[in-house]
């Protein structure tokens, strides 16, 4: 094989490893972040999650909220983790709702806090987790 060929070889594979992820394993070894925003009046909820910066994270949990609310304004941050799971769980009370939210390591970690952290008879609202695990 000539040199020009080999070097296009070389390429191609370079190329493809990229597309399928093999050639990126310092970035799945970096942090990532996941947020939960909510509407308490109404219980409309955004999340976000897998992304490399927190402020990100928030920032599209808030506007996916804003999206589902009746009233945009009243959306608000309640939860946000790195490298975890996040949770925010709510129980009807006679004045509305009550909300608890909850970080840990695994998703069922994070539901089990929130749930407890809203008390009895509490639903859970939305789970995820920063690599995208979502009920």
């Amino acid at each position: 094989m000539t040199r020009r060929v080999l070097w296009l070889y070389a390429v191609v594979v370079a190329m493809a490893l990229l597309l399928i992820g093999g050639a990126a394993p310092a970035a799945a070894s970096g942090d990532w972040y996941a947020a939960i925003a909510v509407e308490k009046p109404t219980r409309a909820v955004g999340w976000a999650w897998g992304y490399a910066k927190l402020s990100k994270a928030k920032y599209w949990a808030l506007k996916e909220c804003k999206v589902e609310a009746t009233k945009p304004s009243r959306c608000q941050m309640m939860v946000t983790v790195k490298n975890g799971c996040a949770a925010v769980a709510y129980k009807t009370t006679a004045s509305g709702y009550t909300y608890g939210s909850a970080t840990g390591p695994s998703k069922n970690a994070a539901k089990s806090a929130a749930l407890q952290a809203a008390g009895k008879n509490a639903k859970l609202l939305k789970a995820v987790c920063t690599d995208g695990n979502v009920p």
